[in-house]
C-alpha cells in the first residue's frame, strides 16, 4: 500500500515537471521510501534447570570383637610334698626319720601345720605301715592321765592294735605310744626313746 501511494506521488511529480517545461533542468529526485517494517524476533529462552541428585550409600559394618579368656585351672595334689594320701580320709602321712622323742616329734609335725598320726581303722594302719615299716612315734599317749589313751589331734580312740599284754605301763614310766619295727603292733614306751615319727596333714 505505501509503494503504491509512492508511485502516485512520482508519477504526478513527474507530469508536473514535464508541463513547465523544465527538460533541461537536472532535477535530482530524491526518493524516500519508508523502511518497511522489520518484525523483530523474539526468542524466549527458558532457563533448563538440571537438577542431578547424588545418593551417597553409607554401609555400617558391624565388627563384633570376641575376647576368649581362657582359664586354667590347677587343681593342687591332694597333700604335701613327702605326704601320702590315704584315699579313705581325708588325711595325708608322712614317715619322717627323725630320730625325736614323743613331745619333740610332737612339736615337729605341727610346726610342719599337722599333728602325730591317728589311725582310725586297720586300713589306716595299713597304710602307715606301708610308709617304711620302722618303729615310729604316733600320736597316742597317756601322760596326762594314766590308763586313759588319748590322741593327740583330738580324734575318738575308737580302733586300736596293742602287742599281746600292751600297753602295761613298765616301771609306772611308759605313757607314749609307737608301732613297733616287728609285728607292726602298738607299744607304750618311755616318751623320751629317740625314734623316727609319723606325722599326718589333712588334704589341701
Amino acid at each position: 500500500e505505501n509503494l503504491i501511494k509512492t508511485l502516485k506521488m512520482f508519477l504526478s511529480a513527474f507530469l508536473q515537471i514535464f508541463m513547465l517545461g523544465l527538460a533541461s533542468s537536472c532535477i535530482v529526485i530524491v526518493f524516500h521510501f519508508p523502511k518497511p517494517k522489520t518484525t523483530q524476533a523474539i526468542t524466549s529462552t527458558t532457563p533448563t534447570t538440571t537438577t542431578t541428585t547424588t545418593t551417597i550409600t553409607t554401609t555400617t559394618t558391624a565388627t563384633t570383637t570376641t575376647d576368649t579368656t581362657t582359664t586354667t585351672t590347677t587343681t593342687p595334689p591332694p597333700c604335701d610334698a613327702g605326704y601320702t594320701h590315704f584315699e579313705a580320709t581325708s588325711k595325708c602321712f608322712k614317715l619322717s626319720p627323725g630320730p625325736a622323742s614323743w613331745l619333740a616329734a610332737l612339736i615337729s609335725c605341727v610346726n610342719e601345720g599337722g599333728n602325730l598320726a591317728s589311725i582310725e581303722s586297720q586300713a589306716e594302719q595299713d597304710t602307715v605301715v606301708g610308709l617304711g615299716g620302722i618303729g615310729a612315734w604316733i600320736g597316742l599317749s597317756d601322760f596326762l592321765d594314766e590308763g586313759a589313751f588319748s590322741w593327740a589331734d583330738g580324734a575318738t580312740v575308737s580302733f586300736t592294735n596293742w602287742r599281746a599284754n600292751q600297753p602295761n605301763n613298765g616301771n609306772n614310766n611308759q605313757h607314749c605310744v609307737w608301732i613297733r619295727p616287728t609285728g607292726n603292733e602298738w607299744d607304750d614306751i618311755i616318751c623320751n626313746k629317740m625314734v623316727p615319727y609319723v606325722c599326718q596333714k589333712q588334704v589341701n
